[in-house]
């Protein structure tokens, strides 16, 4: 009779299995430097000890605010062993939105490169840490370790504020597990396979998919070092690492596609590349194949962090599919998932009909930390309110169309962002484009701003350029911009993985605080 390993129930299980059955196969390399499985268990066993020395306990939130990806994945293995909450947070933005993450959540400790309050509890304030200074710590007795059951909180994701302040997500070991165990049957990842990507740790993307994904999958996992930030970076990792499977951002597919490159990086050991974290283009996916000599590699996939990152997804050699608005398809929903598209009372509606995406499973996440009434908006009868409209046809598949909230909604017709920015974007002279709905003032509807990153400052090129826009979105959505404002390059409010931060850019035009930005006014 064959013995056959139960399946883990939590990413430490899955860690402990790896480091007993593979335990030199590499695990992460990050700028040339190699993690085993086994590596990776003994040095976060060893961090756990000391955490628990200086007070870390079950259930206790613990900011990691890093600069060193393996750093932050070995800590969020040692809060693992403690049963304890890692929350993985960005540290080039840290001193900007530290006060309101303590506030948000009431960490027990914060650990940093370069601590603000070096390693001294100021009045109820968190204990923040100097990662370097847990090596004088004195371990605890291996006794201390734990393992932690598949309804204990797994990490605190913040969303990514792309539509207002964001929310600590609790993702339960459960919901993770669910989420790893859909990918890997979606895509087929296993030990065979090299990852790379270029979303940061602090992104659900990155923490699932890699810091906690490649343990489950036995992948082995080439990160971008924090020096490594643009574009052609992750290409040329993938390219020398011949990497199998890689994910980015609509936004830095199409960045790369325009970054000129003295020679072409190879890269023709991918088998899939998903294109997620925004409403995907088809044109960004058809222009980078074409450029980089691939065919239906580049695939388009629908998440959100409520969710444990991945809703629905195309596989590899899906041909890139649009309805009548010119929304991509994102496949059908991943296994162990179901998606409905529902009117305004929340009823299921028919194929083909649009309207809010909701989303019921394993992998849906267990609410807001400490906000009970944003957790009972999102979460209804079991079913996950995502904020998203989309539609599904009669085949199951899902056609994300926008966030609600970013509709643009003028005289009645709600337009998405997408159908104003793409027949812009290939427009020369441009940057980035991004496109709100603003009541202007003595107006009684709202009115369309597109608000493009221009590459010249020249004033008569500019001029051209706006008509061109005001000329380009009249025929795309049958109603002229109510502005055209072209702005200087990055004056666009992004999320770190390119993402616009729509509701933060309809302020910034409100109060004026683009002018400063702005090169031409139309």
């Amino acid at each position: 009779m064959t013995h056959r390993t139960p399946a883990p129930s939590t990413v430490l299980e899955a860690l402990k299995q790896r480091a007993k059955d593979s335990p030199r196969a590499t695990a992460f390399v990050v700028d040339g430097e190699r993690v085993t499985h086994l590596q990776l268990r003994r040095r976060a066993a060893d961090l756990a000890r000391r955490l628990s020395r200086i007070g870390l306990r079950r259930d206790d939130r613990c900011v990691i605010t890093l600069s060193s990806p393996l750093d932050t994945i070995r800590l969020c293995y040692a809060c693992h062993m403690l049963a304890a909450i890692p929350v993985v947070v960005d540290p080039v933005h840290w001193e900007m939105v530290r006060e309101r993450r303590l506030a948000a959540i009431h960490p027990a400790f914060v650990i940093a490169d370069y601590p603000s309050r070096r390693n001294a509890r100021v009045g109820d304030r968190p204990l923040e840490i100097e990662f370097a200074f847990l090596d004088t710590v004195t371990p605890s007795p291996s006794s201390v370790l734990t393992m932690p059951g598949p309804d204990d909180i797994a990490y605190l994701q913040f969303t990514s504020g792309t539509m207002g302040e964001a929310k600590a997500a609790q993702v339960s070991h459960r919901a993770l597990a669910a989420a790893l165990d859909a990918m890997q049957e979606r895509y087929g990842i296993g030990p065979d396979d090299i990852t790379t990507g270029r979303a940061p740790l602090s992104h659900s993307t990155g923490l699932v998919r890699y810091a906690f994904g490649t343990v489950w999958f036995g992948a082995a996992s080439y990160l971008l070092g924090p020096r490594a930030g643009h574009v052609a970076h992750w290409l040329e990792l993938v390219a020398q690492t011949r990497a199998t499977v890689t994910n980015a951002s609509d936004f830095s597919f199409r960045v790369a596609t325009a970054t000129r490159l003295p020679e072409l990086p190879s890269l023709a050991s991918l088998r899939i590349a998903t294109s997620g974290g925004e409403i995907v283009r088809a044109s960004t996916i058809l222009e980078f194949e074409r450029k980089f000599g691939l065919s239906r590699i580049v695939q388009p996939a629908y998440g959100l962090s409520e969710a444990t990152l991945i809703v629905a997804s195309a596989v590899a050699g899906d041909e890139i599919v649009t309805d009548t608005t010119g929304a991509v398809s994102c496949g059908t929903p991943m296994p162990g998932l179901e998606v409905r598209i529902a009117d305004a009372s929340g009823q299921a509606v028919g194929a083909g009909e649009e309207g809010e995406i909701l989303v019921r499973g394993a992998q849906v996440f267990s609410g807001y930390a400490d906000d009970y009434r944003a957790t009972d908006e999102v979460l209804r009868n079991g079913w996950l309110h995502t904020g998203d409209v989309g539609v599904l046809d009669a085949a199951g598949r899902l056609f994300p169309r926008a966030r609600r909230r970013a509709l643009i909604k003028r005289a009645g017709v709600a337009i998405a962002p997408r159908e104003v920015e793409e027949p812009i974007e290939p427009l020369q002279y441009v940057a980035g484009v991004a496109a709100v709905g603003v009541l202007l003032p003595d107006r009684l509807t709202e009115d369309i701003v597109v608000v493009v990153e221009a590459t010249t400052t020249d004033p008569r090129e500019l001029f051209a350029l706006a008509t061109l826009v005001d000329m380009v979105v009249r025929e795309a959505v049958g109603a002229r911009p109510g502005q055209v404002r072209l702005v200087s390059p990055g004056a666009i409010p992004r999320t770190a993985v390119g993402k616009a931060r729509y509701l933060e850019l309809r302020q910034l035009v409100l109060d004026g605080r683009l002018d400063a930005a702005t090169l031409y006014l139309k």
